[in-house]
């Protein structure tokens, strides 16, 4: 028996699709196996996507470069308020709850608390309001109070508001006035201690009534070389150091 033999290569299984086997193509087909590791098309990224989402890009990057730069400023140690910044804003505050307390009728004295027990005081603004001579009073009242806390060896606190020059002109006088030395004992010559309007020296001084003052006060013309010197001004009775002379009839 001779046996064919290819010129190149060993000799085919019979089984070989080119040479007649029995087995369906069919069933070749189902045992076709697929090579995985074949390399995958590269996608191309074309030019107008590309312009696209660098566009959109520098569009998200400023905001986004925005919220890092703030969280680290949140960082930051923050610079400390100053005090006329802190008072500015809290006297805002106060004065607009003040539009809704009891209608905006009053407003706020504010004092430093290092000072005074209560330093804040709510006062009336409708009192601030009164006529000028009510106000004149009530502002009279709290210097006497005031002269009085400074000088409490003072056993009186009085005011002299008197118009001078036809008018034209008014002068105002307060006064804490200690025990006198000596008391005005009738008309007659007195040595009197200096003050602000008078001389220091001997002193004519008599009691007369002032309408305009509704009391009682001294009046003295100051003497010089034996005579009396008009005008005559009034004497604080706790400057009289002594009775010099009598007057006589």
């Amino acid at each position: 028996m001779i046996m064919a033999q290819n010129a190149k290569g060993p000799a085919e299984a019979a089984t070989s699709p080119d040479r007649g086997s029995n087995i369906p193509q069919k069933e070749t087909k189902m045992n076709t196996e697929t090579d995985t590791t074949e390399t995958s098309p590269t996608p191309v990224l074309q030019r107008r996507k590309f312009l696209a989402l660098a566009a959109a890009g520098s569009a998200i990057l400023p905001a986004v470069a925005q919220g890092a730069a703030a969280d680290k400023t949140g960082r930051l140690p923050q610079a400390e308020e100053l005090p006329i910044d802190r008072f500015e804003r809290h006297a805002a505050e106060i004065s607009d709850t003040l539009n809704e307390y009891l209608n905006g009728r009053f407003y706020a004295c504010i004092y430093p608390s290092q000072d005074y027990d209560n330093p804040v005081w709510l006062k009336s603004i409708a009192a601030e309001k009164r006529p000028l001579p009510d106000r004149f009073e009530s502002a009279v009242s709290a210097l006497k109070a005031v002269l009085a806390e400074m000088h409490p060896e003072a056993t009186e606190v009085r005011h002299l508001y008197t118009p001078r020059n036809g008018g034209r002109a008014y002068g105002f006088r307060i006064d804490a006035v200690a025990a006198p030395l000596a008391k005005w004992d009738g008309d007659g010559e007195y040595q009197v201690e200096g003050w602000d309007e008078g001389l220091a020296g001997v002193y004519h001084i008599s009691r007369l009534w002032s309408d305009m003052d509704k009391a009682w006060l001294l009046f003295g013309a100051y003497i010089f070389e034996g005579h009396r010197v008009a005008p005559r001004v009034i004497v604080d009775p706790s400057l009289i150091l002594r009775k010099v002379g009598e007057v006589f009839a």
